[in-house]
């Protein structure tokens, strides 16, 4: 069973192996966190090479080494190859965390599905059971929760 948190990842090291759409999920869900990011593929799709335009990320452009790893504080395994994604788990260390794309029951933590409105954050997840289906309902919570919302948090924060 998963232990729900908001972590805060400001100064961190995050690193992603791989370079394809769950990478490009992943790095969205990263933005705004102020972490230092490194997105370490031979290859990028056109979503993240846009992305890149726009945010802070560092592309190192090769094949995943177990050097690669070593200051990261989360660890996001995101290639298709499961042999990469199988070496990446046995390199982390103890104090790192690390999410296997295809493989939950072999990471530290799974990404929930998150509506953000200004300061306000809803995450939703299955425990890994349907990604679509927490997918689903983030879709209907983003009908009930308008972009307003965001307003009026800052307005009670205010």
């Amino acid at each position: 069973m998963y232990y729900p948190l908001m972590l805060n990842l400001k100064g961190k090291n995050i690193v992603i192996v791989g370079g394809g759409q769950v990478a490009y999920q992943k790095l969205k869900g990263l933005e705004n966190t102020g972490s230092n990011i490194k997105i370490v593929s031979p290859t990028i799709s056109i979503n993240i090479k846009e992305w890149l335009t726009h945010h802070r990320a560092e592309w190192i452009c090769k094949r995943y080494e177990a050097t690669d790893i070593v200051d990261a504080y989360m660890i996001f395994a995101t290639t298709n190859n499961r042999d990469v994604n199988e070496e990446i788990r046995r390199n982390k260390r103890p104090n790192q965390l690390l999410l296997i794309a295809d493989n939950p029951e072999e990471s530290d933590f799974i990404s929930p599905a998150v509506l953000r409105r200004g300061k306000l954050s809803i995450a939703i997840s299955t425990n890994g059971a349907s990604p679509t289906l927490a997918k689903k309902i983030k879709k209907d919570l983003e009908e009930q929760f308008q972009e307003s919302y965001a307003d009026y948090v800052q307005f009670l924060e205010d």
